[in-house]
Parts: C-alpha cells; sequence; structure tokens
C-alpha cells in the first residue's frame, strides 16, 4: 500500500486535498505507527519462528556435538526468556 492509498482510505476520500486540518495529520500519524509496529511484530515473530525452527532441525540432526549442544542451549535460552 502506497502512502497516498493509506491516506485516502483512512480519511474515507477519493483524492487527496490541497491540506488538511491538524487534528487529521495527527490521527493518520498516529495510525500510522500502530500499523507499523504490528506489522514490525508480526515480521519479528516470523522471524523467530524460523529461527527456532532451524535451531531444532540442527540439534535434531547436526552430528556435530558442539553444534548441536549450542542449538539446544540456544533453544533452552529463548524458552528461559519466553517464559519471563
Amino acid at each position: 500500500m502506497t502512502t497516498t492509498e493509506f491516506l485516502l482510505q483512512h480519511l474515507n476520500l477519493s483524492e487527496l486535498p490541497d491540506s488538511l486540518p491538524i487534528e487529521a495529520v495527527i490521527e493518520v500519524i498516529s495510525v500510522a505507527k500502530f500499523a507499523g509496529a504490528d506489522q514490525a511484530s508480526a515480521f519479528d515473530e516470523a522471524r523467530i519462528q524460523n529461527l527456532r525452527l532451524a535451531l531444532n532441525t540442527i540439534a535434531d540432526t547436526s552430528k556435530d556435538q558442539i553444534a548441536c549442544l549450542t542449538a539446544k542451549r540456544a533453544l533452552i535460552n529463548d524458552e528461559q526468556y519466553e517464559g519471563e
């Protein structure tokens, strides 16, 4: 979604006016900030899941004991961090 599309959708307009009231500008900035935070959070969660999957694969399949133990320790640390 482009910036213009975001503004048009949020303000329920078909085209952007030459000027906007300050209240509308503040509201749009606030909505954009929260939308960006939500999107970043979803991306981070997907990234963490992919990293955990990779660590599990290493822990389950590696013949290298150090790599296996390191992966298991990272998973344990992550589980402890989630519990806090």
